[in-house]
């Protein structure tokens, strides 16, 4: 992507402002000192190459200059209340973005902020908010979009995967045509985000892997196996043992859900 494609993609989107960096640390930090001078609503910030590109637990996020994207979006917040459901407003739109190229069987969520494709991992979503600005939030996004699952390491915690390998998509314009559907998404469940929580987390729950299945969930000391029963937005994931009651984690308490050869 070049100049002329930004610029082509900010003309066919309304509200939109498109600020595109060659290297950067971190774009979601990039995106908070664009807010501290004066930055608004559906500001995006895009790095061409990310150095310290993180995730939660402040894992490393690392991006391939011409095959992947990261890039952050300012939203505007009315409430407290929109801010617990960014992570489902966020993960539906890069969804819906992902859909809108090319059906997928086994694409979907992987709780809480992954998107997979037969369980390798396309990339993830972090929201950030600061308790010095209140008015917005930052969405983070990094996408692995060209080539295949070759060029990542082979000892990666879990595995990667491409969107072009997983959607089988033409490569051509794709870096842009991902970014554009995300950006119309994000426009487009905006008013569910202010107006209608409860069909945004419809929709979350739709797309969401691994409900109702046996799962490896990692928490600080370790693996366990566990049913996937439900999410809340206020009282997490809900777990079960074998043989015990359903109980309910806040996300804090877990690091991810994996599906490791389960039975």
């Amino acid at each position: 992507m070049n100049t002329n494609d930004f610029k082509r993609l900010e003309e066919g989107l309304e509200g939109f402002a498109f600020h595109v960096y060659e290297e950067l640390d971190s774009t979601n930090t990039k995106a908070f000192e664009l807010i501290e001078a004066g930055a608004g609503h559906f500001s995006v910030v895009v790095a061409m190459a990310q150095t310290k590109g993180r995730g939660r637990f402040d894992r490393r996020w690392i991006s391939e200059p011409g095959m992947d994207l990261a890039f952050s979006v300012i939203v505007k917040l009315r409430s407290d209340d929109d801010a617990r459901f960014l992570p489902h407003y966020s993960g539906v739109s890069v969804m819906q973005a992902l859909e809108s190229i090319e059906t997928c069987a086994g694409i979907g969520l992987r709780w809480p902020n992954d998107v997979v494709a037969s369980d390798r991992k396309l990339g993830g979503f972090l929201i950030e908010t600061r308790s010095n600005v209140r008015r917005f939030a930052v969405v983070g996004v990094g996408l692995n979009v060209l080539g295949t699952a070759e060029r990542f390491p082979k000892d990666l915690e879990t595995p990667a995967g491409t969107i072009e390998e997983s959607l089988k998509a033409d490569p051509r314009e794709l870096r842009e045509r991902v970014l554009g559907g995300v950006a119309r998404a994000l426009s487009a469940n905006y008013d569910l985000l202010l107006e209608n929580k409860p069909r945004l987390f419809d929709e979350y729950k739709k797309r969401l892997l691994y409900l109702g299945e046996q799962v490896d969930v990692q928490m600080t000391n370790g693996f366990t196996k566990m049913r996937f029963i439900d999410v809340d937005p206020d009282r997490g994931v809900k777990l079960q043992l074998v043989d015990n009651d359903p109980e309910w984690f806040q996300p804090a308490s877990i690091l991810r859900l994996l599906k490791k050869n389960n039975d």
